[in-house]
């Protein structure tokens, strides 16, 4: 699972509004021009305050060596507080002397990559990051941040001509409003990010500006190549307020699409800020090149919920290197990281060689090590230009940090090769103290049929990791639940680890049936049953647990943490209750009705509690609460529990009317507020088979002690996809359960 911060509490309510999902396609804007920008190019702020620019560099299709510039302010009004070089050239990249801040109004900054002739690359993204403060005794007024002096550099070392500038300013004053643009827009920040290559993490941002429109609701994808990227964490900034609601659903799938909407709950403003900040990691089998992060169905909507028309969209891109490329000859260590590992512990490394579309001869390189680390038990010669292929003399490891190897075609013929050239194995000494320890590939060259050099090949290296330090057991503690609790429904069981040690890898759930009742696991004949396993702890670990499925009594839930060197459980001791009819946990509940009551009346369902403890009902109309006065067939109610125990709505209350027409409704697009059709479990597959081809996804049960739903099913997917993201031939719907259903065109459910 995805993991999704929330900067501030939505609180209970947070489910009482669903949004309209309308699509437009994103118009994606690239570069034509080598450029380089202050980013973003207006600021507004008081005395006092602290902002960040970026300083971003775009070489477009030139091969970039150096980027120098220069960026004056005035230093009458603002002070640098800190400089973030953000590796443009890589972690290797050379600093030009001088580089920093004068403290009178000039920042001079250069780097230059030691990616070496040959190697360098188009490159796209955030040079450096700068912390202004804005001094106290700052005059109202609106100041530079120019860029002067700026120098891109080829891979010749030659100075990049026609490259467009685009400085900043920062206005300083005692009105400080957000900026707005002619149009609303939404955008992707930076618009190019990267290089990054395989295991590298990189973040982005969803910008909103509403220009002039008062913003209520903001609804949108973004998706992006799942073979390439997975996402790490989404921070819901609080764009609308730290009270603004989430729609259900929002997050990650895995599969390449991030839906999310946000709606506010206070008074409507024009709104302009971050609305997502989204943490990406490139995957280990990702290839080289350019890939879209791409804006769809994008909504914003204003204060009469209406879509503001003419908003501007604004894609971005993010550009990998380093990683397998067809199309471009390379050597790479693979993995490029190893470890961590432990004395006396033995890793192998492969060297791959790709000649792309090179008719392939030879092949001589070198891989250099710390011998103080690390020693080569073997080196494996697997025949990448065959079995008569010859091994240059000398090529072997000397001992002392340096393996030297050649191998060259005999047969006449030379064809492209793709391929393994050599397996070494390591081990690492005991000399060898903790750290991070490069394996470095150099002096390599390819040859063609000619014997003539190839050109452009691209190296990657390869790293081991070496840890001393004793492995710490995991300490599980299971923070959902107590022992004694009484559990309902369906419950979300989440466990932590309390050894600091962040090295969890699995979390297994599983329950035991208490018949004696003495909390332990000791009653003749029952065994522990597995219910769920947790390999991503992005969002914690945790597993969802349906206690319908079990008889009411004591049960014991352990969750055992494996952090893949020992393990550990923690095991808690809760009773289970699941009264006939319909039961109201502390809290929002969502409930339904399969079927035509005899008598539906609210009041008569709900005889048996006072305003003051069932004190709210509502149906959600997509997208708008009203105060029913009876229960429909099939529509799905919010319910509020005021007490701090649950209460039952008796099956006497229930009597479903004979004869009645079987009931329907009719859905609308967007999410809508849907019950089961049937007295017996179904998956959603059979349940939503009359809207088959107009659902996108269902989400649930609500899960009220935890305020979240339990599962979100994806229509035309089978079986558990990633965390709670799950095919609809394995999402259960139960009677008296509500859900909610996105569908994309007006249809009925039956």
């Amino acid at each position: 699972m995805t993991k999704i911060t929330r900067k501030g509490m939505a609180g209970s309510t947070a489910i009482l509004l669903i949004f309209c999902a309308c699509f437009m396609v994103g118009v994606g804007l690239a570069a034509a021009a080598p450029s380089v920008s202050v980013d973003p190019q207006t600021n507004e702020y008081d005395a006092g305050d602290t902002f960040q620019v970026s300083v971003l560099v775009d070489s477009d299709t030139y091969n970039l060596r150096a980027v120098n510039l220069q960026l004056d302010y005035d230093s009458a009004a603002l002070m640098v507080n800190s400089i973030t070089d953000e590796d443009l050239l890589g972690a290797g990249a050379l600093v030009a002397p001088g580089s920093g801040d004068d403290g009178a109004g000039t920042i001079t900054y250069g780097i230059a990559s030691t990616a070496g002739l040959g190697n360098y690359v188009p490159t796209a993204g955030k040079m450096l990051t700068i912390d202004f403060e804005v001094k106290a005794s700052a005059a109202n007024g609106t100041y530079n941040l120019d860029l002067n002096s700026v120098s891109l550099k080829d891979q010749d070392n030659a100075v990049i001509s026609g490259v467009a500038i685009a400085d900043g300013t920062v206005k300083v004053g005692d009105e400080v409003t957000p900026p707005t643009t002619s149009e609303p827009e939404v955008m992707i920040t930076p618009t190019a990010s990267g290089p990054v290559g395989p295991g590298d993490t990189f973040q982005i941002e969803v910008e909103v500006d509403s220009a002039d429109y008062n913003l209520r609701a903001v609804n949108l994808l973004l998706d992006y190549d799942s073979a390439a990227l997975m996402v790490n964490s989404i921070t819901d900034e609080d764009l609308l307020g730290a009270g603004a609601l989430v729609a259900p659903g929002s997050g990650d799938d895995g599969a390449g699409t991030i839906s999310y909407g946000i709606a506010s709950t206070g008074t409507y403003t024009p709104e302009a800020g971050t609305m997502l900040t989204i943490e990406f990691e490139v995957k280990a089998g990702a290839a080289n090149g350019t890939y879209d992060l791409d804006l769809n169905g994008v909504v914003l909507k204003d204060e009469t919920n209406t879509a503001i028309a003419g908003v501007e969209v604004t894609d971005g891109t993010v550009q990998v290197v380093g990683g397998t490329a067809a199309d471009v000859p390379y050597v790479m260590m693979s993995p490029t990281a190893s470890g961590p590992l432990d004395i006396g512990d033995t890793f192998q490394v492969a060297v791959d060689v790709n000649s792309a579309d090179y008719d392939l001869r030879a092949v001589s390189l070198q891989l250099d090590y710390d011998p103080s680390v690390v020693m080569v038990n073997s080196i494996t010669n697997e025949n990448l230009l065959g079995a008569g292929a010859l091994v240059a003399p000398g090529s072997e490891d000397d001992g002392a940090g340096t393996i030297t190897y050649g191998i060259a075609a005999t047969g006449g013929v030379y064809t492209p090769e793709a391929g393994t050239m050599l397996t070494i194995e390591f081990e690492v000494v005991d000399t060898a103290t903790d750290g991070v320890y490069a394996l470095d590939l150099n002096n390599v060259v390819l040859k063609d049929e000619t014997n003539a050099f190839i050109s452009g090949v691209m190296v990657t290296d390869g790293t081991v990791e070496v840890t001393t330090v004793p492995n710490v057991v995991p300490v599980p503690e299971i923070i959902s639940h107590s022992d004694g609790d009484v559990v309902s429904k369906t419950q979300i069981v989440e466990v932590v680890d309390n050894s600091g040690q962040d090295d969890i890898m699995t979390a297994t759930f599983a329950i035991f049936a208490d018949i004696n009742g003495n909390c332990d696991d000791d009653d003749v004949g029952e065994v522990w049953t597995e219910f769920a396993t947790d390999n991503d702890g992005s969002d914690g670990w945790t597993a969802v647990l349906d206690t319908t499925s079990v008889p009411d009594g004591k049960y014991l839930i352990k969750a055992t943490l494996d952090d893949g060197s020992d393990s550990a459980f923690y095991i808690v001791c809760v009773e289970v209750y699941n009264p006939e009819g319909i039961i109201l946990l502390p809290g929002w509940n969502l409930i339904s009705f399969p079927e035509t009551l005899e008598n539906a009346s609210i009041d008569y369902i709900l005889q048996d509690f006072t305003d003051v403890e069932v004190d709210s009902v509502f149906y959600d109309e997509v997208g708008t609460m009203v105060v029913p006065t009876t229960f429909e067939p099939l529509k799905a109610y919010w319910v509020h529990n005021n007490l701090s125990e649950e209460v039952v709505i008796l099956e006497d209350y229930l009597t479903p009317m004979v004869p009645s027409t079987p009931p329907s409704l009719r859905l609308y697009p967007g999410w809508n507020a849907v019950g089961h059709n049937a007295k017996v479990e179904l998956s959603a597959e059979v349940s939503l088979a009359t809207i088959d081809d107009c659902y996108f996804k269902v989400i649930g049960p609500w899960v009220t002690s935890a305020n979240e739903f339990a599962y979100v099913g994806n229509n035309g997917q089978e079986g558990l996809l990633n965390g709670n993201q799950v095919g609809t031939d394995v999402f259960k719907m139960n009677m008296y359960e509500g859900y909610y259903v996105f569908v994309d065109e007006e249809c009925v459910l039956a």
